[in-house]
């Protein structure tokens, strides 16, 4: 039986490659692969009784568009466990997943240290096992030499099911490693 999300799966890596060689013969700075760890505390009802703080990571690769910005591709996972005072056993941790995609937006590019930046991102979330939505996902965060970033981000999903309806605000610390150019 043929997986319903291989041929999107397919597009998007076509996509991803065809963007990548294109950035890299225009732009000073090639495409970068980033790596995400990071952390989110639920703020809406009912999830935040149930589940506690997450905890997860990301991958992305993004790809220079003009002198200042980049467009990204971001996997990200994270996981919420059950509140210890939640006795119920039917109360698994809940796995969240995601794809999405998001543009970057560095301010004062040129400082000598580093920079602000504005990062939204959008795409689709899975929230356990049987429930897909929308999520936006907006960041602000400092970025040392284009490298090493450090954010804040507050999520959204656009599900009216109890437990998908999420509100989250964390913080996030990502590695980028560009393939040429220095990011900076």
């Amino acid at each position: 039986m043929k997986k319903p999300g291989r041929p999107l799966l397919y597009c998007f890596t076509a996509l991803l490659s065809f963007s990548a060689y294109s950035a890299k013969a225009q732009m000073p700075h090639g495409p970068y692969i980033g790596l995400e760890l990071k952390t989110g505390m639920p703020m809406n009802k009912p999830f935040s009784e149930v589940f506690s703080q997450g905890v997860g990571g990301a991958a992305s690769v993004g790809v220079q568009v003009g002198d200042n910005s980049f467009v990204d591709f971001t996997g990200e996972v994270m996981t919420h466990g059950k509140k210890s005072t939640i006795k119920d056993e039917n109360f698994k941790p809940k796995n969240l997943l995601s794809l999405s995609t998001g543009f970057r937006y560095n301010f004062w590019q040129n400082s000598e240290m580093g920079f602000w930046y504005v990062h939204p991102r959008f795409g689709l979330m899975q929230v356990g096992k049987d429930i897909n939505t929308l999520v936006f996902t907006p960041m602000a965060g400092y970025s040392i030499k284009g490298k090493l970033n450090f954010y804040l981000y507050f999520q959204q999903t656009t599900s009216s099911a109890p437990f998908a309806k999420l509100s989250t605000l964390g913080l996030g610390t990502s590695f980028n490693i560009f393939t040429s150019g220095s990011g900076d």
